[in-house]
């Protein structure tokens, strides 16, 4: 059976971006001043106008911590931690320049502690200026022989640089210098192991990979993504399935909420061990045929399609998985054995037809992650093959609704040009169907914001509605959504309530109904059409993610709000949108670390697909603020500023209603910025 492939950007985000905040895992990057330890001022100390400073910084009252160091080292008071707080403080006030003087002064007056370099080393960064920070502790690590904090920083920083030799061999001294140190120096070699071995596996060495992944789970037995990361990018391209087997059995065997918080979707643990059981059943799978020989009808379909399989009897095996894939879509053995089987199959077009047919099966079921592995597949054997009778035209198009369906709408946009062009080289100009299909996709992309072409979606529309078939409840669907998006909240009911009809089982109609009442300002509706949603398929993470956040709008309801959106995230945990959902609820909660590394999370994972939005940052400014950390929130409330400004100015057809939302935000952000200077 062959590995699936070691996918470094879906490793990225789960190395670096979905390490929750607990106990048993330590954050990519110290990001803030206050977090690197400086000893402490005497119980004692007399002077007041230091014991001031000292109590204000605390209680983040920036001005007036200020002006009691200044008042302190105006009456000849000098002494390193109040010039390494002092920097902290005007730092944070968004004086540099001075906040660097003032660390480099405690450098000086105190030589032999190290914090003070990190200090100074630390300001270099948050200024911006890494390669100064790098300089600067490459020649720290020589004067402050044998530090593992120093060490550490400057392998993390190295690391960001991209520099990733060098920031390995700074990890493996400080796992060297870490064995000597205390156990605050132990913290920093646990997690010095992750990093060294996610410089391996960047590297593509999961031999060395896998060994410090070993020592950090020795160290972590809680370490659930490092155990999730050894099992699936290390030991099953190793083939070393009984390691990971037993990894995931163990991750099988702990609290689903647990691994939610730690970035694992539940479903994905089973998934994988589902793999790991298929190899191992397989194994023997010839005897276990021979002995139900004689009634081979009594054997499970799942287990007769691999029967098949084993015997590479691949059209039987393949016209079994697909019925049983229709009927549980969900069946991550069946995937799995299936695509094993279409990618060794010797025949190009029975190949093609049906790696087609299981994309098409895939997308139709938002399996996007496999449906993605079945086009690549496709299209190499296109390549290779170009007389197979799958048309680049259809290729095209289950590209535009993969892109869709991952939400890269600029992608899908260009991609619908693309298959329409395919469509006139290869003489498919006039078919009906094929015609009707693409103008389904350019009504549903191109009423999409960050496309902003509505006017180009509402002409497509005019040529699908009143279509018969599959295609009449989608393109009711299609064209309520960009109805929503021009602001005619009772025109996208309509269309709405027509494609129910048509499709009284699907519980997407129920969701997009909701939408148009929520549109309409009938919040009552509202949440009676995502209930209705939810009885249908209790598990519809758009619907899940939606209600949750919208009790969150309400402040009620905050427990069942956020287990409502944590099984959203379960299922689709890259997506921006629902970890800004699940990041606000924990705020709301009070909840404040884990808040802002949801919605640090979100923002990345938003604007890495051009889709980034101000919300998220407004709410990570809050979040911020209420952490103390004023110039990082200023920041996020710029940011969020500018962008609103970008869409406000854009000219953009976009609902009235979303414009005023819009310019309430920015008045908001306007206060915020305000107050904060």
């Amino acid at each position: 059976m062959s590995s699936p492939p070691v996918r470094l950007s879906t490793l990225l985000v789960l190395a670096l971006l979905f390490t929750a905040p607990a106990t048993s895992e330590v954050t990519f990057w110290r990001d803030q001043l206050s977090e690197i330890p400086l000893p402490a001022p005497p119980e004692n100390e007399a002077d007041p106008a230091l014991r001031a400073a000292f109590d204000a910084l605390t209680r983040q009252r920036l001005p007036e911590a200020i002006g009691s160091f200044e008042q302190y080292f105006a009456r000849g008071g000098n002494t390193a931690y109040a010039r390494a707080s002092f920097a902290r403080a005007l730092f944070q006030a968004g004086r540099r320049a001075e906040a660097l003087e003032q660390a480099e002064a405690a450098v000086v007056l105190a030589p032999g502690e190290a914090n003070y370099a990190l200090l100074r080393s630390e300001i270099l960064h948050q200024s911006g200026n890494d390669a100064a920070a790098i300089d600067y502790l490459r020649s720290a690590v020589f004067a402050y022989n044998a530090d593992p904090s120093l060490e550490f920083q400057l392998a993390e920083l190295l690391y960001t640089a991209e520099q990733y030799e060098e920031a390995r061999f700074h990890y493996m001294q400080t796992i060297f210098y870490a064995d000597r140190g205390g156990s605050s120096a132990s913290s920093f070699k646990s997690v010095a192991y992750l990093r060294v071995g996610r410089v391996f596996l960047r590297d593509g060495n999961l031999e060395e990979a896998g060994r410090f992944y070993d020592l950090y789970v020795g160290e972590n037995p809680y370490g659930f993504q490092a155990r999730f990361i050894r099992a699936v990018h290390v030991n099953i391209p190793l083939g070393r399935y009984e390691r990971a087997r037993s990894d995931l059995e163990q991750l099988a065997r702990a609290p689903e909420s647990e691994l939610g918080e730690q970035g694992i979707p539940y479903r994905q643990v089973l998934y994988y061990l589902n793999q790991m059981r298929f190899v191992f059943r397989s194994v023997d799978l010839q005897a276990s045929l021979a002995l139900a020989a004689q009634a081979p009808e009594g054997l499970a379909p799942l287990e007769r399609a691999i029967g098949h399989a084993t015997r590479q009897e691949d059209q039987e095996a393949v016209r079994l998985l697909t019925s049983i894939l229709r009927a549980d879509r969900l069946d991550f053995v069946a995937w799995r054995v299936l695509f094993f089987v279409l990618a060794r199959s010797g025949e190009p077009e029975i190949r093609a037809r049906a790696l087609y047919e299981a994309t098409d099966h895939a997308l139709g079921n938002a399996r996007f992650e496999i449906a993605r592995d079945f086009l690549e597949a496709l299209d190499g054997l296109k390549d290779t093959n170009p007389d197979v009778s799958i048309s680049r035209t259809a290729l095209a198009e289950a590209r535009v609704r993969l892109y869709e369906g991952l939400g890269q709408y600029n992608r899908a946009a260009l991609s619908i040009a693309l298959a329409e062009q395919s469509a006139q080289s290869e003489g498919l100009g006039q078919n009906a169907e094929l015609a009707n299909a693409l103008r389904l996709l350019r009504a549903s992309i191109f009423s999409r914001e960050s496309v902003g072409r509505l006017e180009s979606a509402r002409r497509a529309c005019a040529g699908i509605l009143g279509a018969s078939g599959d295609q009449a409840a989608r393109s009711y669907w299609v064209c309520g959504h960009v109805e929503m998006a021009a602001g005619d909240g009772d025109a996208a009911l309509a269309h709405f309530n027509a494609g129910i009809e048509q499709a009284p089982n699907s519980p997407l109609g129920y969701f997009y109904r909701a939408l148009a009442h929520e549109a309409r300002r009938d919040r009552e509706s509202m949440f009676g059409g995502l209930e209705q949603a939810l009885e249908h398929d209790s598990g519809l993470a758009p619907a899940l993610n939606y209600y949750g956040y919208e009790l969150s709008q309400e402040n009620r309801d905050l427990d069942r709000a956020l287990d409502m959106i944590r099984r959203a995230v379960e299922q689709d945990f890259i997506n921006g949108h629902y970890l800004d959902s699940l990041g606000w609820v924990y705020f709301l909660k009070q909840d404040l670390p884990r808040a802002e590394y949801f919605l640090q999370a979100a923002s990345m994972l938003l604007r890495d697909a051009g889709e980034e939005e101000p919300v998220v940052l407004d709410h990570l400014g809050d979040v911020q603020r209420a952490l103390g950390r004023e110039l990082d929130a200023r920041r996020s409330y710029d940011q969020a500023l500018r962008l609103l400004g970008e869409r406000l100015a854009s000219g953009n057809s976009r609902p009235e209603r979303l414009v005023h939302l819009d310019r309430e935000l920015r008045e908001s952000l306007r206060a915020k910025i305000s107050e904060l200077n």
